[in-house]
């Protein structure tokens, strides 16, 4: 994988994330390919792109656009492998109230395009409200709640609450 990051001016900035691997074991990180039934090799990528600013003191953006793909090198007898792309973009806005409390929304539009099998071909819209708090020199947590809905290209829609949360200490 590879990381890099520009600084356009003292505000604004643009980082990237790429990485790809050719495998030849499942990958039960990833949640698709661990799942299938597919044997065999493949290929797996993922790129995320962000564009971030602070407008102000107290307020800054993050534009974000990620691809991802997996792809097996050998077909199966029933023709399903179960191989995509997916295309996620997003956009956060976030508001420092103190030193240590940054509340945010978030948008999110995320595309899976399954090549041969079609049913499973979706777009999901998930919107967020969110807390990014730091607990001490060490200590930090993030939390963001709201709700996702789902459509099918196949037809039928689901909407569900949604929720990430995350608290990270360094050692």
């Amino acid at each position: 994988g590879a990381f890099f990051f520009f600084f356009v001016d003292p505000r604004t900035q643009i980082s990237g994330n790429l990485s790809f691997a050719y495998l030849s074991q499942p990958d039960y990180a990833d949640l698709f390919s661990s799942q299938s039934n597919v044997a065999g090799d493949y290929i797996t990528g993922s790129s995320k792109f962000d564009l971030s600013r602070r407008w102000t003191q107290l307020f800054s953006t993050t534009t974000s656009v990620s691809l991802n793909m997996l792809q097996y090198t050998e077909s199966q007898p029933n023709g399903l492998t179960n191989n995509y792309l997916n295309f996620l973009v997003g956009n956060e806005f976030r508001f420092l109230t103190a030193p240590n409390h940054t509340w945010l929304v978030e948008a999110r539009y995320d595309m899976y395009n399954y090549y041969d099998n079609t049913s499973l071909n979706s777009q999901t819209g998930v919107f967020l409200a969110g807390l990014d708090w730091i607990m001490s020199r060490r200590l930090s947590a993030t939390v963001r709640v709201g709700g996702s809905v789902m459509s099918f290209d196949n037809g039928g829609n689901s909407a569900s609450p949604f929720f990430e949360g995350s608290l990270n200490y360094l050692t």
